[in-house]
């Protein structure tokens, strides 16, 4: 799209009355001492676009500039109306464009003013104005191709940098990187490097833990304990004899479980005997009710009977065993006891600055040699405390536990010797009546019957492999047990110090291969680090010239190198090797200018340019559109035209 000015009408606008220009789409050239007013006219152009000037303020709200005539006292000039029109070429298609500001009255009272505009003479809303002309050119890309100084002054220089990469389109990336892009998973090369920089950051943190705390475990280690492999030998057959008791405890219990199933299938088969011997006698004789009721008071004192044998069973068990966790409770708190003083002692020892034998100070290396192993003793004799108290506890627990399930049996127990009593007394009474009435009567011989026998030699069999109740011998386990432990915790005391000593000297080998792994991650890291800044670097290269390519005879510095090698983004124009901001204002034009062209092609748009101070200008103009330029001359009082 091409556009070009053909004529503008200025009318009541700041300082200017009236003025007109009719360049028809050719340069122009506006002459006139500072203060005239050329800056005006551009301001006046793009207010009629836009409702700016050209330094981007609005003609409304705060920091608005003043687009109405001022008095010598530099009030508003009353009963003007501010115009501005101008013809512009759009594509071979010329069109119109007026705006007007009116004073507005309300009650014959000015209360500001309205504006008015219109395309080809119709009437437009503000708002449908400002639209079409968004569709025709955007602000900003207007700004950027009218206004020489736009680029580099009043956009940033990330702004600036996203227009010049898009020139370039996609730009290919370095070769000779294939590694480092494949393990990229998505990620750009910046955010790979802060994810590079935060994992040495951690593997240093780490790495500077690890020699103090090897120091710390090394002058820990005191002196080179005694041999104690015979100790050792001993606490490891004591603790094998534990595991065993452990195993034959459970057995033991477990078969106390299979007995009192075995009890049940006793019971079973006894009932079966009872039911088949009255069945026997009912098939031989009318006794069927009498036995019946007989039957019914043996059963129930029988089952009364075993209730109570296994309740006492039970009960019997548990009050075995609570003595023995007793007794094992006083012996852990005598040990927690012991620790706790031994703790005390030690804490409230004065160590002591003069030795014992000359009463000379002692050196300041023996006594942080002594410090140090007195609180590796306190830390010692602390955990064997919280050991200790953590076993007092438990068998604390045990026992509340061990005393409820007592009361409970008891009171269960209680329970089933009354049944049974009441049960053996209305057996005791009934019995006999019914047996007189029933031994009137032939009694059969039970031993003829082949069922009779098979069912009694069951419950002999039965009866052998019930045995004894075990209760006596967990007891005697769990007392061989306790003492057991005893000897091991005394052992366990003595060797205390040996196995920090083994443990400590164990994690100083973690440690040391620690910190040689970690020194190794640390030099991949920094490895993957120095490739990322030479792909950069390539980048940046390929990235500089294609953009640089584009231009004439500006060259842009788009990365800069900081101290520590690392290549950071930037955008900075640069003529002859002499950045923008050091440039002549002359030399600032021609940079505007070759970055206008280039951007107008890109964008295949041409607006008019507006080159303001163009006095200081003593290059040739190499613009490929329409040029206007705003040129100061000493004592030319009125705006003059070339």
């Amino acid at each position: 799209m091409k556009i070009t000015l053909q004529n503008l009408k200025i009318t009541n606008f700041k300082g200017i009355k009236r003025f007109d220009i009719a360049p028809e789409g050719e340069n122009i050239s506006i002459a006139a001492a500072n203060g005239v007013g050329k800056t005006t006219i551009y301001d006046a152009f793009l207010w009629l676009l836009f409702s700016k000037d050209s330094t981007g303020r609005t003609d409304s709200g705060k920091g608005s500039f003043k687009i109405h005539p001022l008095n010598d006292s530099n009030q508003i000039i009353n009963g003007l109306t501010t115009t501005v029109e101008a013809d512009l070429e759009i594509d071979g298609h010329i069109h119109t464009f007026k705006k007007s500001q009116i004073e507005k009255f309300v009650k014959k009272q000015l209360t500001g003013y309205t504006s008015k505009c219109y395309i080809d003479d119709v009437p437009k809303k503000i708002s449908d104005y400002t639209a079409y002309i968004a569709s025709l050119i955007p602000e900003e890309d207007f700004k950027l191709l009218t206004d020489v100084h736009f680029f580099n002054e009043k956009m940033t220089w990330k702004a600036r940098r996203e227009v010049l990469l898009d020139l370039t389109g996609d730009i290919a990336s370095p070769k000779g990187f294939d590694a480092l892009v494949a393990i990229l998973n998505g990620r750009t090369m910046d955010e790979y490097k802060s994810c590079l920089a935060e994992q040495k950051k951690l593997l240093v943190k780490d790495r500077d833990e690890i020699n103090p705390r090897i120091d710390e475990l090394s002058n820990g280690l005191g002196d080179k304990p005694a041999d104690l492999s015979e100790v050792e030998s001993d606490r490891n057959l004591y603790q094998a004899d534990i595991t065993g008791l452990i195993a034959l405890r459970t057995k033991l219990v477990k078969g106390e479980a299979d007995r009192q199933t075995q009890i049940d299938h006793l019971n079973a088969l006894k009932g079966k005997l009872i039911q088949y011997e009255a069945d026997v006698r009912t098939s031989l004789k009318n006794t069927a009710p009498i036995i019946e009721k007989m039957n019914k008071i043996n059963i129930g004192v029988e089952g009364c009977k075993n209730e109570v044998t296994k309740v006492a069973a039970l009960l019997n068990m548990n009050q075995n065993l609570l003595p023995v966790v007793e007794k094992e409770l006083i012996q852990r708190r005598a040990s927690l006891k012991t620790v706790q003083d031994e703790y005390t002692k030690l804490a409230q020892s004065d160590s002591g600055d003069t030795c014992s034998l000359c009463n000379q100070k002692l050196p300041d290396s023996m006594m942080r040699d002594a410090g140090g192993r007195r609180q590796v003793e306190l830390e010692a004799i602390g955990r064997r405390g919280t050991e200790l108290a953590n076993m007092v506890t438990a068998c604390e627990k045990s026992i509340s536990e061990q005393e409820a399930t007592c009361m409970e049996l008891q009171d269960k127990l209680d329970k089933a010797q009354i049944l049974y009593k009441e049960a053996t007394d209305y057996q005791a009474q009934e019995l006999p009546r019914f047996t007189a009435t029933k031994n009137e009567k032939q009694e059969p011989d039970f031993k003829t019957y082949p069922a009779w026998h098979e069912v009694t030699a069951e419950i002999t069999a039965a009866e052998k492999l019930i045995g004894d109740p075990v209760s006596d011998q967990i007891a005697a386990l769990d007392e061989r047990k306790t003492a057991l432990e005893a000897s091991v915790k005394g052992i366990n005391d003595t060797l205390a110090q040996s196995d920090r000593i083994k443990q400590d000297k164990t994690r100083i080998k973690e440690l040391e291969a620690g910190e040689k792994r970690i020194g190794q991650q640390l030099t991949d890291i920094e490895k993957q680090i120095a490739e990322i800044g030479a792909y950069k670097a390539a980048e940046s290269n390929l990235i500089t010239t294609a953009v640089n390519s584009k231009f004439n005879h500006v060259k842009f510095k788009l990365f800069d190198t900081r101290l520590n090698e690392s290549i950071e983004p930037c955008c900075e124009a640069m003529l002859n090797g002499v950045p923008y901001s050091d440039c002549s204002y002359g030399q600032k034009i021609v940079m505007g200018i070759d970055i206008i062209n280039v951007l107008a092609i890109h964008h295949d748009l041409s607006v008019p340019l507006w080159i303001d101070n163009s006095e200081s200008l003593t290059y040739p103009i190499e613009d490929n559109g329409q040029v206007i330029q705003l040129r100061a001359v000493v004592g030319c009082t009125e705006l003059t035209i070339e």
